[in-house]
């Protein structure tokens, strides 16, 4: 028999939880206290309901967001009764309607990125940082047995995440992994305001939405237990029981009363005994990898080309595949163009060898050893550097043909001093630009990579050229110029500015302004270098 949960048992699991993720947290914000303002995605079901009125009662300054699919007639009946009834709570409360376009595919796929992006913007609009959701124990269980099924190994099997970057979110600026500034001044990192003209300071994004789930350690029963006891009206959707829908509705039947029908193995105590020990791995493989990084020497990290310059570490003994290839992938997570985690671990397996424990020459025998050769993983290319140890990771070269070109919103700066809104360039760059004349068509330009034909003379003065040569050869030496973004006019090409380096063509009118950020990194990994 399930009992309500009391408002003060939930708060203190939701302090736990966000204590046990602090290094999660601390990753995407400089400041990692527990918010005392929360919105909460709210469906209409026991779970969310449940978890509004407990946030409520734990004291918790509440927003709720119901989202409109606007996928059926009734749709909108329905998302205006949940409303109705976290109103009558005292709840703040907005509705959410989705946009569809014309032609919709992959109905589910585009359900969950609209649903994400409606909150996501919600969030950053109502000035949110966290936005909860209500999955439960039950949720966990089904998930990682449905993973178990479908053959999942490691971080598979550890259930459903307590804290989350927002998915589906990806570019859009203070929602994904944005919406506040670090300045980078090695070694410590101090708040700043965007990097702005012709200066040379390197400034990294922080920020964005973080996914909260506190009712991970609850089971269903028990919620339904606190809407029972506190009068709390919630929908229940009956398609969710038909086992011949979906295979999580499947699942979901075997499970029921703790998997009874189930081999032991596969019932509900077993698999939170599978949850638990993953997460322990999980915890003990982030462990090791931290020591590890701790042996790494940053030479330099340089957010204006994204350039890396380290020294990796000659360990005493043979480092672990696994924590090597975690740490591998951490490090050069910090300058790739793809999301973190978008490769597997095996991808960085084969590489290990090169980084680690690597000696041109054994100091007893003399015996030669592999010769260090370039190579690229997850996005980035690693060069030799001077010594036995020290390796450039920096951007791929872009593929002939596949460079990335973003053409800037204008619409909102038809001149003076608004700024155009933060574009994402090839998921590295935040920037955005200004115009101090109404004359100059803020919405004529564009940004790509810098192209070898830049460099000619015919483009620029020759001291100009000489000049930004000498300043490419300093701070992006080789191939790694060409992944620098590059503000240029639509119409023509012609380049105008190097805006991470401060640098201007001689066709750049005075009147252009811009700022600018690199990409959300992992600032700990770097200091712990």
């Amino acid at each position: 028999m399930y009992h309500a949960i009391p408002p003060d048992q939930f708060l203190a699991r939701f302090h736990h939880l966000w204590t046990s993720c602090r290094s999660v947290i601390h990753r995407t914000r400089r400041r990692d206290g527990f918010p005392s303002r929360v919105g909460i995605a709210v469906s209409g079901g026991m779970d969310s309901m449940a978890l509004t009125h407990l946030c409520q009662q734990a004291g918790l300054d509440v927003t709720a967001f119901v989202v409109d699919h606007q996928a059926r007639e009734e749709s909108a009946r329905e998302a205006r009764t949940v409303a109705s009834w976290l109103e009558n709570m005292r709840v703040k409360t907005h509705v959410l309607r989705l946009n569809w376009s014309a032609n919709v595919s992959a109905f589910e796929t585009q359900a969950r990125r609209l649903r994400f992006q409606a909150l996501g913007r919600a969030c950053h609009e109502h000035d949110l940082d966290t936005l909860l959701l209500g999955h439960h124990r039950d949720d966990a269980v089904e998930t990682t047995l449905w993973r178990l099924a479908c053959g999942a190994k490691g971080a598979g099997l550890a259930g459903i995440a307590p804290v989350a970057k927002i998915p589906e979110c990806h570019g859009l600026y203070g929602v994904s992994e944005s919406g506040l500034q670090t300045k980078w001044e090695s070694p410590v990192t101090t708040e700043s305001s965007a990097m702005t003209g012709k200066t040379s300071d390197g400034v990294v994004s922080s920020g964005g939405i973080l996914l909260v789930r506190p009712l991970l350690e609850f089971p269903k029963a028990q919620l339904q237990a606190t809407c029972a006891s506190n009068g709390i009206p919630f929908v229940t959707d009956a398609t969710n029981f038909d086992t011949s829908l979906t295979p999580r509705n499947a699942i979901r039947s075997l499970l029921v009363h703790g998997g009874r029908r189930l081999p032991r193995a596969l019932r509900t105590d077993s698999i939170l005994s599978l949850i638990a020990s993953s997460r322990d791995r999980l915890y003990e493989a982030d462990r090791k990898s931290d020591h590890l990084l701790s042996l790494f020497h940053l030479e330099t990290f340089d957010p204006r080309t994204g350039l890396l310059r380290v020294q990796f570490p000659r360990t005493q003994t043979q480092t672990e595949t696994q924590v090597a290839s975690l740490t591998l992938r951490r490090v050069a997570e910090l300058v790739s163009p793809f999301p973190d985690n978008h490769f597997p671990l095996r991808s960085y397996g084969q590489f290990v060898g090169d980084v680690f424990n690597h000696s041109e020459t054994d100091s007893t025998t003399k015996k030669k050893k592999k010769k260090k050769t370039a190579f690229t993983v997850g996005g980035v290319m690693f060069t030799p550097g001077h010594g036995e140890r020290e390796w450039l990771l920096s951007r791929q070269p872009f593929w002939r043909h596949r460079s990335p070109v973003t053409h800037i919103d204008g619409s909102s700066t038809p001149g003076g001093t608004d700024f155009s809104p933060w574009t994402l360039w090839d998921n590295r760059f935040w920037i955005r630009i200004s115009s101090t004349s109404p004359s100059s068509k803020v919405s004529d330009l564009l940004i790509r990579p810098l192209w070898a034909s830049d460099l000619s003379a015919k483009e620029s003065s020759p001291d100009t050229t000489t000049t930004l040569r000498k300043l490419l050869a300093s701070h992006a030496p080789g191939p790694i110029r060409f992944t620098l973004p590059v503000l240029a006019c639509a119409s023509t090409g012609e380049p105008l500015a190097l805006p991470t380096l401060g640098s201007t063509f001689s066709g750049c009118p005075d009147t252009l302004r811009w700022e600018w950020m690199f990409k959300s990194v992992d600032v700990d990994a770097l200091h712990s270098m």
